[in-house]
């Protein structure tokens, strides 16, 4: 079971969604392409010009670089999402233990009736 935060859209009263913490595989193998696909535009783009960078200056240190990157996107990935979602007018409402996260909004639905 994991755990889900689920949050709240204050500009649209239907729209929720649900997103668990903590370490992500996807974004251990992907990086900073994860990062673009769930939206984190700026961090991922940051990311793939230090990239470049290295590539074109310092090759030598491009491989020590994409180690460090892929275990941020890891460990940190899933808090930029959260934190992108609250910069996005979203606030959280409640912390539900789940086994997947429509099992965790339906959880949070069953609760509110």
């Amino acid at each position: 079971m994991k755990t889900y935060f689920i949050f709240k859209n204050n500009l649209k009263d239907k729209d929720f969604k649900a997103l668990d913490n903590g370490f992500s595989y996807f974004a251990l193998i992907f990086g900073p392409f994860w990062g673009l696909i769930k939206g984190l535009w700026f961090y991922s783009l940051i990311n793939l010009s230090v990239m470049c960078f290295l590539e074109i200056f310092y090759k030598e240190s491009l491989i020590i670089f994409i180690f460090f990157s892929q275990l941020f996107w890891a460990f940190l990935g899933k808090d930029l999402l959260i934190q992108n979602l609250i910069v996005s007018n979203f606030t959280a409402k409640k912390v539900i233990t789940a086994s997947s996260n429509k099992k965790a909004l339906l959880t949070y639905f069953s609760e509110q009736t």
